[in-house]
């Protein structure tokens, strides 16, 4: 009766608790480790070099340490079976097991005190004899030391101790515990009363057992359901989904860090194509100084062009020329180019531009023929070409621009140096300030590349501009070396 009202005592006290928190495995510490029949509450790694104990009864655990040694304890629990003793305490041991994967994570261990049972055996068996032992034969709990038994038989009268008493044997296949009863002094009408109340004990057993098993899995359950949503909705397109990250630690913990940070990621990199793809669109509109048809434009400049050169224009004829080549590379819509096309693009420029001011310019360029094929951002040398003539051109009596590529760790470096009249630090603070923003600019060509350069390949690849006054500019800028232009 006592052991049954307890059992109710402990089920209230679930019940009342489990209202206040969800949290699995603080309800088995609430329920259990502060019993005073309960030594210790612990958790144990699989392998035993990790555990943490929740003591209930200090001293008496101190002991136990003291004696055995806390490292030897834990490692104790991976060889024994879900019955044992330590030192004088009854061990009950159930695995915990990861419900998505069933690979074994630890152990749950319950110190008994075994005079609980003591309390439990009745005034009127206080000569009878009682033990329990494990499903090895290991004697767990004993009230008496007696001799071992030959006997086999699972009932009848026997001597222990020089002394004649009625043998009572019970098993539980579930458990593998086993109690032996002698009695002293019995009537056969209590000997169903007796085995009752044995098996009360090994159920009770039992039933903890796999009440905390059912507990955690329920938590993980509800655990796999959230994340299972999480990766519905996006799925059905809402890509900004987080999942509530909770403090257990454990492998569930991580798949909801990891998941929210690739929504994070997998957004960021939606806005960053976006992006890419407007400021290319911005880079071919001003190239092309308004949405023309290209094949209309050409045949048209084709027409213009043989005119002239009928009337014997043949300045006019060239320039013509010159400029529906420009228009057709900067109609084509591919973003990534080659160094060697893009080279090319930067010569048809200046030889345009030396017809229209009717001035020549010396175009040095120093590239090993190597790199012709490595692929670099479309538009990534004419606009400092551009730059050099909208600013240092009129001025200079003998124009120079030098173009240099050279290798170093995988990465290009390009430079391209005029012998312009170049600029103060304080214009330069201007320059580079005012490239670097995301307002709009009259540098727009080289606040273009900028933004592009980033965008392609992150915030260490941008320009660098060096100038001193009467010295001329140089702009620096390196970029990842790949082979091909076919994006």
């Amino acid at each position: 009766r006592r052991t049954i009202q307890k059992a109710f005592r402990l089920r209230s006290e679930r019940e009342a608790f489990s209202r206040r928190t969800n949290h699995p495995f603080t309800r088995v510490v609430v329920i259990f480790a502060y019993d005073e029949d309960i030594t210790a509450l612990q958790l144990v790694s699989a392998d035993g070099s990790y555990s943490y104990t929740f003591p209930s009864r200090y001293r008496e655990w101190k002991e136990t340490v003291d004696r055995y040694g806390e490292e030897r304890i834990a490692k104790q629990a991976s060889k024994e079976g879900n019955f044992y003793t330590v030192g004088n305490n009854i061990v009950v041991k159930q695995p915990i097991n990861d419900p998505s994967t069933l690979k074994q994570m630890g152990y749950l261990l319950l110190y008994i005190d075994p005079t609980v049972l003591n309390k439990a055996i009745s005034r009127d068996y206080k000569n009878s004899i009682f033990q329990i032992t494990n499903a090895k034969g290991v004697e767990l709990y004993t009230n008496h030391l007696i001799k071992q038994q030959d006997t086999t038989e699972k009932q009848g009268w026997v001597n222990v101790n020089n002394k004649k008493m009625y043998l009572q044997r019970t098993e539980d296949e579930t458990s593998g515990l086993k109690s032996n009863a002698y009695l002293y002094s019995v009537n056969d009408s209590n000997i169903p009363l007796i085995e009752i109340a044995l098996f009360g004990i090994g159920l009770l057993l039992v039933i903890f057992s796999i009440s905390v098993n059912f507990i955690i899995s329920r938590r993980y359950s509800k655990r796999i359901l959230t994340i299972i949503g999480g990766m519905n909705l996006v799925e059905n397109g809402t890509l900004d989904a987080k999942l509530p990250v909770d403090n257990y630690g454990d492998e569930l913990t991580m798949i909801s860090e990891r998941f929210n940070h690739m929504t994070e990621n997998l957004d960021a990199y939606i806005k960053k194509v976006y992006t890419l793809e407007m400021e290319e669109q911005k880079a071919r509109l001003k190239a092309l100084q308004g949405q023309v048809q290209p094949h209309f434009l050409y045949n048209s400049l084709e027409a213009i062009r043989m005119n002239a050169r009928v009337e014997g224009a043949k300045a006019t004829s060239d320039m013509i020329y010159q400029l529906a080549t420009l228009l057709r590379y900067t109609a084509n819509h591919r973003e990534i180019t080659t160094l060697g096309e893009e080279i090319n693009y930067v010569k048809q420029y200046v030889r345009f531009m030396e017809m229209r001011q009717e001035r020549p310019i010396e175009l040095e360029i120093n590239i090993d023929k190597r790199f012709n094929n490595t692929a670099i951002p479309r538009f990534a040398l004419q606009p400092l070409i551009e730059n050099f003539f909208k600013y240092a051109y009129k001025e200079n009596t003998h124009p120079k621009v030098t173009i240099t590529v050279s290798l170093e760790n995988n990465n290009l470096f390009f430079e391209v140096m005029d012998n312009g009249s170049g600029m103060d630090a304080e214009k330069l603070t201007e320059v580079q300030m005012t490239i670097a923003s995301k307002a709009e600019t009259s540098h727009i060509g080289l606040a273009n590349l900028n933004k592009r350069l980033q965008l392609l390949y992150g915030e260490a690849y941008h320009l660098t501009i060096k100038s001193k006054t009467n010295e001329g500019t140089i702009i620096l800028f390196q970029v990842p070396k790949h082979t091909g232009g076919e994006k």
